[in-house]
């Protein structure tokens, strides 16, 4: 996850407080991950990007140790301080993993790869998938559920938060044909994609903009004007409780054969 900008200063700042001023808007969708990412207590997990730990918080208890790693310092501080037991914490991106003097030393230790909407900001995929196969065990199983290409999220993406985030945002989308790629040449098996659209949920729509300036660092514009581009791609549905963002991501599950 090599980027020449990254989640740092204000950037992470704001994330934080995303996360953190509005704590239930996910819920919805970890509780559908967990489905999928079935954690197991006598596991190893290493999770990719974790930025400030939403599901790091959550699946460390849950697992026999996790190994939380992110390209930003600032991101991690919130982790390094949350005295989590039989958690790590490493500042490294994907594609350096095998430059890690840590992590050089235990090839073939981890159960499971983990990763949330941070794959894209990987520069040297190819290289992040050869870094896995090493660091898994025969039959340890990836996990990346992140924004896809041609998805509505994707558009949102490109057209706003690359214009109006304070570090943009430059990064390449998976396709499938590329994921299956991926795998076929660091020996991972055929892969499944499960298309899923979460259902994050917001009082009101005020709360809603500002959670997504906030997410998405958009300092260059305002959480009025976020609000509306947000709605230009994505839909907005009305509830009895609020209103529902319905955000579009796919799963990559794949084994090391």
């Amino acid at each position: 996850m090599t980027v020449a900008t990254g989640f740092f200063g204000q950037r992470a700042q704001l994330y934080t407080e995303a996360l953190s001023d509005f704590p239930d808007v996910r819920a919805v969708e970890v509780a559908i991950n967990l489905a999928y990412i079935k954690p197991n207590k006598g596991e190893k997990f290493l999770e990719v990007g974790s930025g400030s730990g939403l599901y790091t918080k959550i699946l460390a208890p849950l697992v026999k140790e996790l190994v939380a790693t992110d390209p930003s310092e600032d991101q991690l501080e919130n982790l390094k301080t949350s005295n989590i037991a039989d958690l790590r914490t490493i500042q490294v991106g994907a594609d350096l993993l095998h430059e890690n003097e840590i992590l050089v030393h235990e090839k073939g230790s981890f159960d499971a790869v983990w990763s949330l909407g941070a794959f894209h900001h990987c520069s040297n995929k190819t290289q992040a998938f050869a870094n896995f196969r090493d660091l898994l065990k025969t039959g340890g199983r990836i996990l990346i559920c992140d924004v896809f290409s041609g998805s509505t999220f994707a558009d949102y993406f490109d057209a706003e938060v690359a214009l109006f985030s304070i570090i943009g945002h430059e990064v390449a989308f998976l396709t499938e044909h590329f994921a299956r790629s991926l795998c076929a040449i660091s020996g991972f098996s055929k892969p499944r994609f499960i298309s899923l659209d979460y259902p994050w949920v917001f009082k009101n729509l005020q709360d809603l903009g500002l959670f997504m300036y906030k997410l998405h660092g958009m300092t260059k514009t305002t959480p009025e004007q976020c609000l509306e581009s947000v709605g230009k791609f994505m839909k907005i549905e009305k509830s009895q409780d609020g209103f529902i963002l319905h955000v579009p991501l796919v799963i990559l599950e794949t084994y090391k054969l």
